[in-house]
């Protein structure tokens, strides 16, 4: 097998931090694959979606759509606690499980109807601006 030279020899595997524990979701196989090529589009990583998907609904940024029904098998997912537990806060305050909240979440961007706009900053950039030859 030739490896593509645009191909990352680690792929996307960056995203988790030490502190992202695996929470577990049960996600159809449809879904999954979906997902997992969305992010592959994207250039980043299913953990990395459902963590800022969980964030932006536990900051009140997104609204789940319909609530779908639990299916498929367990799958994992590198969340922080933090993030876990303002998914957990929102959903408990509108009635419904979490986890089917993120599944929701995670179907509506696998489908491209919500967008991630990922901004990645260096180190180099920000000792740029911080020592004033920045904008």
């Amino acid at each position: 097998m030739v490896r593509r030279p645009d191909v990352p020899r680690t792929p996307r595997r960056r995203d988790a931090l030490p502190g992202d524990r695996p929470r577990s979701l049960r996600v159809d196989d449809d879904t999954w694959t979906a997902l997992d090529s969305a992010a592959a589009r994207n250039g980043v990583t299913r953990s990395f979606v459902l963590k800022v998907l969980a964030r932006d609904y536990g900051n009140r940024d997104l609204d789940a759509p319909e609530i779908p029904p639990t299916g498929g098998e367990s799958r994992s997912a590198r969340i922080s606690d933090d993030e876990w537990e303002a998914l957990r806060a929102r959903a408990d305050e509108e009635g419904v499980p979490a986890t089917r909240a993120l599944v929701a979440l995670a179907r509506e961007y696998a489908a491209d109807r919500i967008k991630l706009h990922v901004h990645v900053s260096t180190s180099q950039e920000a000792l740029h601006r911080n020592d004033g030859r920045g904008a």
